[in-house]
């Protein structure tokens, strides 16, 4: 038995079983003579999954090798058998087996005139019109013009009709070469003359449906409306490539003109000024229709279509599709489709009977288009008691300004009532939304420093954020709070800081509260030291920042070794750097506060002398 014969019994049992694999089989089945006889029989085969497999079949791309007795067989049988199901998939297939592109053509122009100055002026006409390599010449007695324009035309790429023959003779070679599987694959049965023919025969097909049963037409082509795909319109040429899809969205149109080679526009037109004009336009006018090939269909044009279809009715239209409908909308990643539902639900009724719940998935999952909107719609109907203080905190911390803003608003009006609450609210220094960040965090060091269970070590988590702008509200919070400012624990913590700023700032305070207050003062010793050292070296190291903070520091080491010589070892070369950074007053002082310390610790002097070469103390006479 011949291997053709077997895959055909393999076939048949496939069918009979009604197997989904049946169609990638009879794919590679290549006998066009038997794939011609077996149409009248697959398609007069009423079960449920012949059937099924019939329209999988067509929902493939028309490039089967050797498939065209087949499909043109399955054709004419579902037409004349009056087969809307069939034929919406022929009439989807065979617009996507035509895709034009643009590319340039040569055009040449020439003209002769008796004059050289007659024959210069068509030059330089078609000079000032984009013409090339325009040249004037005379021969004759008589002058010649000429160039060539380089035209955007429209056309079919060659190479993209199916072969007869699964190979091709090499003419250099005279070997006969099989066509590669990929080669194979990007190519579609009959020519292209033919498959025009065929995509317009389709569309008459259903034309003459709507012209004798509208409502026939109305059933048959929103189905077709579902099979198209986003991958079938990739741009504008793409979509006036779809021939039959076209004529069903915009038959009526000003913009376009039918060709028998494809949609144009015409000229002083564009597709941005194209509106929806179907084809028999008064049976689209059942809103529940158009809301369902808005949320099935899987083609943005024909959502977009549908949706200003709908936009056109008087609103009382509206009011027969279902309030979840329109809330469900409000999640598309279309603008234009998402803005019309918020539209249509700030004047909806009945938003009262949605719940919270629903409400707060809504703000997760609605397109940012809309958030302002449904925010407004959100603060008119829920009650924010009906929320935990978790979930406010939770809105507050989105990304979107709309949703934070509106977590912020409702967290004015509560306070935190336990501990866990608190330290909720310290979330606020990671929270999403940039612009509103330093609000939140004013907002929560506002509810923190209220509460009966404030604890000053709560300030680190600002502290420690990578946000400048929380470090700097951080500050404010603690200028703000005294308790926090007489925590020594809190100044312990500080100096573990990874961030410049903060150690600026925590240098030139350290340096004003030891002098103003005395419980700083007696504490001072109790600081971790060598986190001190990291944080003068840090500050005193720093090329960019600190030029005001300098000073200080210099003046609080001067003072440290003066009680500590023993840490001389490790803060001298420190100090040595800093003399060399700072200036005028500043340096003055420092060397200032050296005199003082080798006149206080004279054990110091060799070590100053090594550090400070060019430093010499020399005894005044008297």
């Amino acid at each position: 038995m011949s291997s053709s014969r077997t895959h055909w019994l393999v076939l048949q049992e496939l069918l009979e079983r009604g197997d989904p694999s049946f169609v990638s089989e009879l794919r590679k089945f290549d006998d066009a003579e038997k794939l011609k006889a077996f149409a009248p029989q697959w398609h007069a085969d009423s079960r449920l999954q012949a059937r099924r497999l019939l329209i999988a079949y067509l929902e493939q791309p028309l490039n089967a090798y050797r498939h065209e007795p087949l499909v043109k067989r399955l054709f004419k049988l579902a037409e004349a058998a009056g087969d809307d199901e069939v034929m919406g998939s022929f009439l989807v297939q065979l617009d996507r087996s035509l895709r034009r592109k643009r590319r340039k053509q040569r055009r040449h122009v020439y003209e002769s005139r008796l004059t050289q100055q007659a024959a210069q002026n068509f030059a330089a006409q078609w000079t000032s019109e984009g013409a090339s390599h325009v040249t004037v010449n005379n021969w004759g007695g008589d002058y010649y013009a000429s160039g060539h324009f380089e035209d955007e035309v429209l056309s079919i790429p060659a190479g993209t009709t199916m072969p007869r023959q699964s190979g091709w003779k090499d003419v250099f070679t005279g070997q006969t070469r099989s066509f590669a599987e990929a080669d194979l694959a990007r190519r579609f049965l009959f020519s292209v003359h033919t498959r025009h023919y065929l995509r317009r025969r389709a569309w008459r097909y259903f034309r003459s449906i709507g012209k004798e049963n509208p409502q026939r037409y109305l059933a048959a082509i929103q189905q077709v409306l579902r099979k198209y795909d986003d991958a079938d319109m990739q741009d504008g040429l793409s979509l006036l490539d779809n021939w039959g899809l076209v004529h069903i969205l915009f038959h009526h149109s000003d913009v376009l003109a039918a060709r028998a080679n494809g949609w144009l526009v015409k000229p002083e037109q564009s597709l941005s000024q194209l509106a929806p004009a179907p084809a028999y336009p008064e049976i689209w006018n059942d809103p529940i229709l158009l809301m369902g090939l808005i949320q099935e269909a899987k083609c943005r044009p024909v959502r977009q279509w549908a949706a200003k279809l709908l936009k056109r009715m008087p609103p009382e239209n509206w009011n027969c599709i279902p309030l979840e409908s329109w809330l469900k909308l409000l999640e598309s990643t279309d603008a234009d489709i998402s803005t019309l539902a918020a539209e249509v639900l700030q004047q909806a009724t009945g938003l009262e009977s949605v719940s919270v719940e629903r409400w707060m998935t809504l703000l997760k999952s609605a397109s940012p288009d809309v958030l302002d909107v449904l925010t407004v719609l959100i603060a008119r109907h829920v009650n924010p008691a009906t929320l935990s203080f978790q979930d406010l905190i939770s809105l507050a911390n989105q990304r979107a300004i709309p949703v934070a803003r509106l977590g912020m608003g409702w967290l004015e009006t509560r306070s935190p009532t336990s501990l866990e609450e608190c330290r909720i609210l310290l979330s606020f220094g990671e929270a999403e939304s940039e612009a509103l960040r330093p609000d939140l965090v004013r907002l929560a060091r506002t509810k923190l420093s209220e509460s009966a269970h404030f604890q000053s070590l709560w300030l680190l988590e600002f502290f420690d954020s990578r946000h400048a702008e929380v470090r700097t509200e951080a500050w404010a919070w603690y200028d703000a709070e005294p308790r926090a400012r007489q925590d020594v624990e809190l100044w312990k913590r500080l100096l573990e800081s990874p961030y410049d700023d903060v150690r600026l700032r925590l240098v030139a305070e350290l340096q004003r509260l030891t002098f103003e207050n005395p419980h700083i003062l007696r504490q001072r010793e109790s600081l971790d030291i060598k986190k001190m050292h990291f944080v003068w070296a840090a500050v005193l190291l720093n090329t960019q920042r600190g030029n005001r903070t300098k000073p200080i520091v210099v003046s609080q080491i001067v003072h440290r070794l003066a009680d500590h010589p023993d840490e001389a070892e490790a803060l001298l070369p420190v100090l040595a750097v800093a003399m060399r950074s700072v200036r005028g007053p500043e340096w003055r002082a420092g060397l200032a506060g050296l005199v003082e310390l080798m006149e206080k610790q004279e054990s110091l002097q060799p070590m100053i002398q090594k550090n400070f070469p060019d430093f010499q103390l020399q005894s005044i006479p008297v």
